[in-house]
């Protein structure tokens, strides 16, 4: 499964011109966000930038049912990934995996360790299958804690019918997905966000 040639072609015209050359994949995947069950955004991942940072695009619907472009994500270090709008105003921040960067300030220092103990907690509540992929923890300016968990479970059809249009050799039995989440006395709540993992390969 990987986005049509066209759409990556139409997405590609729509990004800007930033001051750094952007590589895209030769197989371009990436996530379908669904809001409510309709269609919100795509994100483009696995391009690179000079630096060979990891980079994501995304393109929201408007509404005239076009996509715009909306935000750049830049991760580094395949840990701290962070995002900004077209103009490259940064507007939040993100975890990906286990780490707590030096030269941070005291309070994101203490941030970032209260949410790593979280998300240990966390993964034992969502088992052997499902897993926590990243936290977003900065967002306009405030510290925010947001967990996006993957899930294996598996999404009804007609619900993902239009996603065709979209993506060549769609199969909603094969694909894995990832929603915000919050866990309270060990019970899991999703948000109404869902985010379709778009790639060629499924483990």
């Amino acid at each position: 499964m990987l986005f049509k040639g066209r759409l990556v072609e139409e997405l590609e015209s729509l990004t800007p011109r930033f001051p750094f050359d952007l590589t895209y994949p030769d197989e371009q995947g990436g996530y379908i966000r669904f809001n409510n069950g309709k269609l919100h955004s795509i994100y483009l991942e696995s391009l690179k930038d000079n630096d060979n940072s990891n980079i994501i695009l995304k393109f929201v619907v408007n509404k005239e049912y076009k996509f715009e472009f909306s935000d750049i994500y830049v991760c580094a270090d395949n840990c701290n990934e962070f995002r900004f709008d077209k103009n490259l105003n940064f507007n939040a921040r993100y975890l990906k995996g286990i780490s707590i960067p030096a030269e941070l300030n005291e309070d994101m220092k203490l941030h970032l360790l209260d949410i790593l103990k979280e998300w240990q907690e966390m993964s034992k509540v969502l088992g052997e299958h499902n897993y926590i992929s990243e936290w977003q923890v900065q967002k306009e300016g405030k510290l925010v804690k947001k967990a996006y968990a993957v899930f294996s479970k598996k999404l009804n059809k007609k619900d993902y019918n239009k996603v065709h249009e979209l993506v060549d050799d769609f199969d909603v039995e094969k694909l894995k997905y990832f929603q915000k989440i919050e866990i309270k006395n060990k019970e899991v709540t999703k948000k109404n966000d869902l985010y379709l993992i778009i790639q060629n390969k499924y483990e």
